[in-house]
């Protein structure tokens, strides 16, 4: 069970870099929190983040369930549409990135419920999210 939960844990986390440095790329800019000194320096991080989720998710495959291999699917699709722009130096629509990145915390909330259940974990209650660590809809921080 703690081989699955790490590897589950390994991938989210991963997913999450992916979709930080794409929205730093494709809507803030390389300094955001002064982390990203330059363009080059965040599409590099951005390659790296990528290698890692891919990684990540092959130990997933190798020891997931289908439904949870099947939400991953969906997972790294959701977050290739926000990649996408970054790595063509594209800046979205603030409609369009809004519905991309509602649509990867969907992906990503069906990921944890599907990771759930395969490790017997009891469902969690629904709360409101209030971490402004993760991607907001609106990109006006």
């Amino acid at each position: 069970m703690e081989t699955k939960f790490n590897a589950y844990a390994t991938y989210t986390t991963d997913v999450k870099r992916v979709a930080r440095y794409a929205r730093w790329l494709a809507t803030t800019g390389p300094d955001v929190e002064g982390r990203i000194r330059s363009v080059e320096q965040a599409r590099e991080d951005l390659q790296a983040a990528e290698q890692d989720r891919s990684s990540s998710f092959e130990r997933v495959v190798l020891i997931g369930s289908d439904d949870v291999i099947q939400a991953g699917n969906r997972l790294n699709a959701a977050v290739w549409e926000l990649e996408g722009p970054a790595r063509l130096g594209e800046t979205p629509e603030a409609d369009v990135w809004r519905s991309r990145t509602n649509a990867w915390l969907e992906s990503l909330s069906r990921f944890h419920s599907a990771a759930r259940e395969d490790i017997a974990v009891p469902r969690a209650k629904r709360r409101a999210r209030t971490s402004t660590s993760v991607i907001r809809a609106d990109s006006s921080e």
